[in-house]
Parts: C-alpha cells; sequence; structure tokens
C-alpha cells in the first residue's frame, strides 16, 4: 500500500507540518483503496468548525487529545480497546471466507491468508 504522507514529518493532530490532518483525511476519503480504512482524528482541536469539516470529510471519530500524559495514554488505551475489540470493520469487498462471501468481515493484511495460498495437491505441481 502507498503512503499518503509521506513527507508529513511527525503528526500533531490538524497541524501537521507541510499538510494537514484534514488534508490526509480528504486524500484518504477519496483513493478507492484506502476510502473504507477507519479515520479517527486525535486533535488538540476543540473547534465545533474542525469537528464539523472533519466529519463532513468522513472521519470515524474526533478525540481531543488530554493535556495530562497519563490522560493521554488511557485515551489511546480506551480508543484501542474500541477499534481493536468492540467495533465491527467493514467487510472486505470480494473476500470469500469458507465459501460464503463477506461472512467473516477482516482487514486485509500484508501476508498471505490461507484463503488465497493454494499448495500443491500433488508431488508433481511442485
Amino acid at each position: 500500500m502507498r503512503e499518503v504522507a509521506s513527507a508529513t514529518g511527525k503528526p500533531d493532530g490538524n497541524k501537521m507540518p507541510k499538510v494537514s490532518g484534514l488534508e490526509v483525511l480528504k486524500t484518504i476519503k477519496t483513493d478507492e483503496h484506502l476510502k473504507n480504512i477507519p479515520v479517527v482524528a486525535l486533535t488538540s482541536s476543540r473547534l465545533k468548525s474542525d469537528l464539523k469539516e472533519f466529519y463532513r470529510h468522513g472521519v470515524n471519530a474526533y478525540v481531543v487529545k488530554p493535556v495530562g500524559f497519563s490522560e493521554f495514554v488511557t485515551t489511546i488505551k480506551q480508543l484501542a480497546i474500541f477499534w481493536m475489540a468492540i467495533n465491527k470493520p467493514p467487510p472486505v469487498v470480494g473476500r470469500k471466507e469458507n465459501g460464503v462471501r463477506d461472512s467473516n468481515p477482516t482487514f486485509p493484511r500484508n501476508e498471505p491468508d490461507a484463503n488465497d495460498i493454494h499448495p500443491p495437491s500433488s508431488a508433481s505441481e511442485r
């Protein structure tokens, strides 16, 4: 997968160097290969106009960073629990699990999936 904002430096919410978080969001949500990736805006902005603009362009969550470090760590842990344990991701289009299309939605991974690998059935095919 290509990188969307590889030259942005270290991200700081909506105030990233060279390109804003909103521009990164717009790029992701208009790219056919990336648009279904959930995007969480982690920002210091409490402006209602920023909140509206991010949601208008398809952000999946808008989280204002807490000031204190321990509160920040707690927030990140809560986000991880939600996105990895509670949230149900969208199905991967065209993926077949046990012969049934999209029956077990998952995000694509870099490593090959067992359903994508077809080992030779006999020694003569190797």
